[in-house]
Parts: structure tokens; C-alpha cells; sequence
């Protein structure tokens, strides 16, 4: 079949340009740019795209797309999958034409970008159903054997927020620091502007025992505050007959892992260096690089430090401060004395069951463990701000309904096998210490001013 027939459902860049503005067009295309997704000036989400194909060989041609729900959006796994988008709108502002999906009328589909990739989409639109055609299988192809100039380094590596566990991956992602642990083996600091996904036990006892990581701030003071506000910092374990190590020390360099596996330890990701692992120090003018920096940016300007994963999720509470900081914001302040609000979700509450959280006296007296993705925390709730925090002093069925919800086990699932999913919360954080000899290493968190809703 001639490349113009198989066309023939589809136009290319090139057409798409010499059509009538307000046309609606089908495209298939590689998907070389991936926006951060954002809330529109409406009750709608959004998400740019910057395609490429056979006929516009650079990555010039936006298409934005509109759903009413973040989890309908194009979750695009590496730069240079496949979209096929059916029904989506020409326009053009300023000179530049752009395409518009409008979720009533518009498809897409989402097709692994690799050579041997499945042929069928990995993600296909929820709000209008994708109607495949018989010129999709052969464009995915042609499209995956497309030789793309800057195609060298983007599209084969992942962000931290797409990073699996026991697999071999290549990152690219900024050194923070570097240090020698007790062993003499050395640990790499690296974060690129995403959240690395959460994932907890659903044993709540063993999760209420899993560590905080202090001793990522036990590093020096001017290297926490030169700590970025947002992301997930993981830590990248290293022998230390790991010869590329040398070219790590003292952090700043944007740089490419190749075959690094990722894990969890105590509900913390981590990754480790094998034998096969490298590294290379990668320019800042690197097309990887340049895409974490334009994610951070965009983060800053539009989330006002809230996790990526929460815009779509309605806080569970109410709180009396205004604004938002991070966990990590906290921990890197120059005074320890402080009151913030931030967006964290309740991993672990020791104790957690509904009976055991108040003492003998009757009083509330609870450690919950915080995280958000640039840090993990306990904070304790006591007495008037546990009447607060519960709505008084509720029957047992309903402190238990409460403390389900917070901890992500379902309205009346009270059993702790339970899949778990905490929902993000914002709640009122006071720093205080309990020695004055040494605030920093006495510094404990207290919730405050902070109400669950429901």
C-alpha cells in the first residue's frame, strides 16, 4: 500500500498547516515534548504536547489537550511514544498553528514509541472512545523507524516519576551531593524536577516502623539550602570500586545513569550501581536536561508547591494557614521554630487503630507519619488539637471510618492487608525542639489548626 493511501485517514504536520484554520483533523505523530499537566483558567486540566512526524522533523507543533479529570489526560510513558489523535482542532495564535482536543469530540490513543514495541495502544482516551483504523499499525511503524536529529539522547531515558522496581533504567538527572557512608561506600543524591511514586506496605504496624531518612539532613547547611524546593531527591548507592564516582564529587553536574536498578527499602526508593552501570556528565543544552528544567519551572509557576499527583485530589481537611511550603522547606529552614501548611499524605499512624489513640486519661495523643515527595516526617497530634483534627471525641465506628479514610483503607476497611491509597491532606505544621542545647537534632513537628472533613 502506497504511503499517501495509508495516509489518507491521517494528515501530516505539513497538511495540517496548509488546512483551513477551525478544520478538524486526525494526526499520528511522535510525541518529542511533554508538558507538565496544569489546571486551566476553568474547571478543566491540560497538557501540551510538542509533535514531530515525517515531514517536520523538529519539534514544533503543539497540540493541547483538554479533559475535565487529570487521570484522562495522555500519560505519555518516554518521549517519543506514538499519539494518534482523531478529531482535534486546527487554530492558530500569534502565527503559530497549534491543534486543540476537545474531550467531546476528540480521541487519542498512545502507542509505544520503540522498534518491537506492542502494536497496540497502551493508553486510549476515556471521555470519547478511540476508533482504531487500518492505517494505524503501519504508521506506528514507519513512525518508530523515523530518524529524528535530536531523537540521540531524549528518548531513551526515564524521569523519576516513571522509574519501576528491579529493572534495569537509564536516568538523567542532576547530582545534589555526594558523600562516603560508615562502610566507605558512597551515596549520590539525585533528583529532575518529578515525584518518584509512592508506593506503601499495608502492613500499618511495619509501616509505622519505617524510617524518615534524617540523615539526609545531617548534611551540611549550605548544601540543604541549596536543596531545590520540589521533586523527590533519591538516593543512588555506590560501591566504591565504581570508577565514575570521580567524576560525581561535589555535586552540580546534570548527568546520564545508564542500567542503574531502583528498589524499595522501607518504603523509600533507592537505586544501586551494578557492574554493568555507568555514568556520563551530560551538558545543560541536553535536550533531557532541558525538559527537567522546563518541568521544574513549570511546577514553581503553577502548583504553588503542591505534589504533582494531588491537583486532582480535593484536600481531605481544612487548615487555618494560607499557602504552601514543602516538608523539605521546613527541614532546610534557617530557624527551627516555625509554622507552615503543606500537602502531605498520612502513611502511618502509630497507633492507628480507632481504640488505641487516645491515652488513659482520655486525651488524644497520636505520631502520624507524614510524606509529600521532597520529604518524610512524624507529627504528633495532642489533646485540643487531636479535638480539633477528629471533630471532638467521635464514637468508635466513626473515628474508625475517620482514621480508614486518612490512611487510605476505604470508608469501613478496617483490615491493614487492604491495598492502601492516603489521600492528600493539607494540614498546619508548628517546628519546635525539646533541648535547647541542640534544637536541630531535638526538633520535633506538632499538627495544629487542622480539621478532617467528612
Amino acid at each position: 500500500m502506497a504511503a499517501s493511501s495509508r495516509r489518507s485517514f491521517y494528515l501530516t504536520i505539513r497538511d495540517i498547516r496548509n488546512s483551513p484554520i477551525g478544520s478538524k483533523v486526525n494526526l499520528i505523530a511522535k510525541a518529542i515534548e511533554i508538558g507538565v499537566p496544569r489546571k486551566s483558567g476553568g474547571s478543566d486540566y491540560f497538557l501540551t504536547l510538542k509533535l514531530v512526524d515525517e515531514t517536520e522533523p523538529t519539534p514544533g507543533f503543539s497540540v493541547n489537550i483538554f479533559e475535565d479529570n487529570l487521570e484522562k489526560l495522555p500519560r505519555i510513558k518516554f518521549p517519543g511514544d506514538i499519539i494518534s489523535l482523531q478529531c482535534v482542532e486546527l487554530n492558530v495564535y500569534g502565527g503559530d498553528f497549534f491543534c486543540t482536543f476537545k474531550r467531546r469530540i476528540s480521541s487519542f490513543a498512545l502507542f509505544d514509541g520503540k522498534a518491537g514495541g506492542d502494536l497496540t495502544p497502551y493508553q486510549t482516551s476515556l471521555t470519547r472512545r478511540f476508533l482504531a483504523s487500518n492505517a494505524d499499525e503501519k504508521l506506528v511503524l514507519q513512525l518508530r523507524a523515523l530518524s529524528l536529529r535530536h531523537q540521540q539522547e531524549v528518548f531513551k531515558t526515564l524521569l523519576l516519576c516513571n522509574i519501576e522496581s528491579d529493572k534495569q533504567l537509564d536516568i538523567v538527572c542532576k547530582v545534589l551531593d555526594v558523600y562516603k557512608t560508615s562502610t566507605n561506600d558512597w551515596i549520590v543524591l539525585v533528583w529532575d524536577g518529578t515525584d518518584s511514586p509512592v508506593l506503601l506496605q499495608n502492613d500499618l504496624d511495619m509501616e509505622a516502623k519505617s524510617p524518615i531518612r534524617p540523615e539526609l539532613y545531617d548534611l551540611p547547611r549550605e548544601v540543604l539550602h541549596a536543596l531545590p524546593k520540589m521533586g523527590s531527591i533519591v538516593e543512588i548507592f555506590v560501591d566504591k570500586v565504581f570508577e565514575g564516582i570521580y567524576l560525581l564529587k561535589g555535586g552540580g553536574h546534570w548527568v546520564k545513569f545508564y542500567n542503574i536498578i531502583f528498589n524499595i527499602r522501607s518504603g523509600v526508593w533507592r537505586g544501586v550501581v551494578q557492574s554493568p552501570s555507568k555514568v556520563r556528565i551530560v551538558c545543560a543544552a541536553n535536550s533531557d536536561v532541558l525538559h527537567r528544567k522546563r518541568i521544574y519551572e513549570d511546577r514553581l509557576a503553577s502548583y504553588e508547591y503542591s505534589p504533582l499527583s494531588s491537583i486532582c485530589n480535593p484536600p481531605l481537611t481544612d487548615s487555618v494557614l494560607s499557602g504552601y511550603s514543602t516538608l523539605r522547606a521546613s527541614l532546610t529552614h534557617p530557624e527551627v521554630v516555625h509554622v507552615f501548611r503543606s500537602i502531605v499524605r498520612v502513611i502511618a499512624s502509630y497507633p492507628w487503630r480507632a481504640g488505641d489513640l487516645c491515652s488513659p486519661n482520655g486525651r488524644y495523643r497520636v505520631r502520624l507519619t507524614l510524606e509529600d515527595p521532597t520529604a518524610r516526617i512524624h507529627a504528633y497530634i495532642y489533646e485540643e488539637d487531636g479535638e480539633n483534627f477528629f471533630g471532638g471525641y467521635p464514637a468508635q465506628d466513626v473515628l474508625t471510618r475517620k482514621m480508614n479514610m486518612l490512611l487510605g483503607m476505604g470508608d469501613g476497611a478496617a483490615d491493614c492487608s487492604t491495598k492502601r491509597n492516603p489521600p492528600w491532606i493539607s494540614c498546619c505544621l508548628m517546628s519546635f525542639f525539646i533541648d535547647s542545647n541542640n534544637p536541630l537534632k531535638s526538633r520535633r513537628y506538632r499538627i495544629f489548626g487542622t480539621t478532617m472533613i467528612g
